[in-house]
């Protein structure tokens, strides 16, 4: 199953196949990456599970392997070909991982994922609005 957002332009390109271009709630659910976020909250519990004294280097190297994985997964498994579809979904995915548990704890006593849930609020709800294509270019060098 394809995860790639339609939009009426890609209906036109299409010959009117897909029946129509997803709307709010498709566009929305299709720019978070749940496996990936998914695999990053198991791996936190794992992690902070274990009490070990190199927990945030280990979440470090996380982050960093789900952050190279997500666009990988978002071309080659959600079948993704929109570059700027899978620069948001990773992007989202990096909020989300430090809204769900963070190697940083607090950032001048505010906690991280306190700051990181307004912006996984505000994004959420946002960039499903701002997520179009520029409809003077190709779909190719989107």
């Amino acid at each position: 199953m394809t995860r790639e957002i339609k939009t009426n332009k890609d209906i036109e390109t299409l010959g009117g196949s897909p029946k129509k271009a997803d709307n709010y709630k498709e566009k929305l659910v299709k720019l978070i990456p749940s496996e990936i976020i998914a695999a990053y909250v198991t791996i936190y519990g794992l992690v902070t599970g274990i009490k070990s004294q190199h927990e945030n280097l280990i979440l470090w190297i996380v982050i960093a392997l789900l952050l190279v994985i997500t666009p990988l997964y978002s071309i080659r498994i959600s079948l993704v070909t929109k570059k700027s579809q899978v620069i948001f979904t990773t992007f989202g995915f990096l909020i989300w991982a430090f809204a769900t548990g963070s190697p940083i704890k607090e950032i001048d006593t505010v906690p991280v994922s306190f700051i990181a849930s307004v912006i996984l609020i505000l994004y959420t709800l946002f960039i499903p609005i701002v997520y179009m294509e520029r409809p003077d270019r190709p779909k190719s060098e989107l």
